[in-house]
């Protein structure tokens, strides 16, 4: 039998009997609203909540099921869903990144996302709308694999997040002032575990325990570790991996680590769960900061908690764990350099850069406009100055590399995509070179850190037509526009994912979006309406397209 205990309830629920032969349907109700909340103890404040309550509860299923939510909107303000890690296959509105892929829920409306669990793991249902997450419009999505009752052992789900008292649409207006040039980001002022949620987790003599850990953060990185455990790593952002010895975990915002614990042979102690906020992820660390944070784990109500010792935070090259399922790695057919950065603008406001240029909402969605400009489609030009698009063919390995000219490290989200990582280095990428010998079966992921003045190289496969974002999911950093857009194979797009239903055109009028043409609301390349503001005062690069390096494998 499996058990299961989710840490938002704190409550084990036993004998969650999964089919192991029927794939279903799953109707979920949900009314987004304003709710209150404590969740550090420190500070009542208003959240963004579902069906009255807050924290949200979870969506799981089973792979093969799809769930369909339906999302009714009563807030003051759009909003808008994503489901982090699913690919959308099928529905490439589902993806729901407002003004990308999706128009958004306008107050008093309603969608009906359908999410198809195509593959199983751990992943996370949140806002694509401005800051929304940040106040709380998030939630854990876990994906079981058929027959996973046979299994035995406990299923953890650990959230954890920094958390804020002010409103996260107050701190943006700060963030994008002209008086805070240099774009320091809104310094937290707590961290939270399962969104204030039970921190005690029952543990069993000589049994396996999963952990499934998903960093909601807005901006911070946190390191996580058991005292006296050793730990597995089993999972990374959906994928299953070989089991990877380890003594911590560092999860970014985005990314979901799980880990597997073998329970002690006795209970004649109990212990702490460690959650440390990594204070280089953010700008200042006030003295009033608290960044160690515990929950129990809990053998026997009648012993003692054991003291760790002294912590050693391990940064694990992630490039040395291996995927169960086995996906070769290919020399690329269309390669892309993207350079990051924040600098100062014209206008006086910091803004984030991908290859010299701030992404600005375009007056049609991308989506749409893939979808309803015929052949111009194919031109980058036609998308607008500001909606930084880079556009692939079809089935071809899609390499991307991301330089970070930054002081920060960027975790980068590919939405529509787990993207195999070939390579993590210091200081610029060398082209001359290509990249470094590694396995034959890289480790797959959706969400990446770029080291500091570093950058990364991923691979995949354009497999998947549609229009998906790429950006740093340092939620403060996607807020300045550092955001790209892959419009992948479009002539596919047009073909097999169109037209534009009914609801989705009265959906992006009701949000003041043009619901086709080009990225100004116009049709054919009369681009006079599309955002062009703010610039860059230097010079800006260009996205370079190389040719295929042969040599490499």
């Amino acid at each position: 039998m499996r058990f299961s205990l989710f840490s938002f309830s704190g409550i084990i629920k036993s004998s969650l009997i999964i089919s192991p032969c029927f794939s279903k349907i799953i109707n979920v109700n949900w009314n987004i609203s304003y709710a209150r909340g404590n969740p550090d103890g420190l500070y009542n404040r208003r959240v963004i909540g579902v069906n009255g309550d807050w924290p949200i509860k979870a969506l799981e299923g089973v792979v093969g099921d799809t769930i369909y939510l339906n999302a009714t909107n009563y807030l003051d303000v759009p909003t808008s869903l994503h489901a982090h890690g699913l690919l959308f296959k099928t529905n490439k509105f589902s993806d729901g990144a407002f003004g990308i892929n999706h128009c958004g829920i306008a107050p008093g409306d309603h969608y009906v996302y359908e999410l198809e669990l195509t593959e199983t793991g751990t992943y996370w249902i949140h806002s694509h709308y401005k800051t929304q997450y940040s106040d709380g419009l998030r939630a854990p999505l876990i994906v079981y694999p058929k027959n996973y009752e046979e299994e035995s052992f406990t299923d953890y789900v650990v959230t954890i997040s920094d958390w804020y008292h002010k409103e996260a649409t107050v701190l943006a207006e700060d963030l994008l002032s002209v008086n805070n040039p240099d774009g320091d980001e809104p310094t937290p002022d707590s961290a939270i575990i399962n969104d204030g949620e039970s921190k005690s987790y029952k543990f069993y003599v000589g049994t396996i325990h999963r952990i499934r850990l998903i960093n909601t953060s807005t901006m911070a990185f946190f390191h996580f570790s058991i005292d006296g455990h050793q730990m597995k790593i089993v999972e990374l952002d959906g994928t299953e991996v070989s089991r990877f010895p380890t003594e911590s975990v560092r999860l970014a915002p985005g990314q979901r680590v799980s880990v597997s614990v073998y329970g002690k042979n006795s209970n004649t102690e109990n212990y702490y769960m460690h959650i440390d906020m990594d204070p280089s992820s953010i700008d200042s660390t006030p003295s009033s900061l608290k960044l160690n944070y515990t929950a129990q784990v809990v053998y026997s109500d009648f012993v003692d908690f054991v003291k760790g010792g002294d912590r050693q935070w391990k940064n694990i090259d992630e490039t040395q764990i291996i995927p169960i399922k086995e996906v070769l790695r290919r020399n690329p057919d269309e390669t892309y350099i993207i350079k990051t950065d924040i600098q100062t603008m014209d206008d006086g406001t910091a803004r984030g850069l991908m290859n010299g240029v701030t992404f600005v909402h375009p007056k049609t969605p991308t989506l749409h406009t893939a979808l309803t400009t015929g052949n111009l489609a194919f031109k980058k030009r036609v998308y607008g100055p500001k909606s930084n698009v880079i556009i692939t063919g079809h089935n071809k390995v899609i390499r991307i590399v991301i330089e970070n000219a930054h002081e920060d490290a960027h975790p980068f989200h590919l939405h529509g995509h787990k993207f195999q990582i070939l390579e993590i280095g210091s200081g610029e990428y060398d082209s001359s070179k290509g990249v470094r010998p590694g396995h034959s079966n890289p480790v797959r992921r959706d969400t990446v850190v770029v080291p500091p003045h570093g950058y990364v190289v991923i691979h995949y496969i354009s497999d998947n037509p549609g229009v998906w974002p790429l950006h740093c999911h340092n939620n403060w950093h996607m807020m300045l526009g550092m955001m790209s857009v892959i419009v992948e194979a479009p002539e596919e797009l047009q073909r097999n994912y169109g037209p534009i239903t009914i609801n989705d055109w009265r959906m992006c009028k009701t949000n003041g979006f043009a619901p086709r043409g080009n990225g100004g609301g116009k049709m054919a390349l009369d681009m006079r309406f599309a955002p062009n503001s703010p610039s860059l005062t230097g010079k800006s690069t260009e996205t370079h397209k190389k040719k295929i390096i042969h040599s490499e494998l």
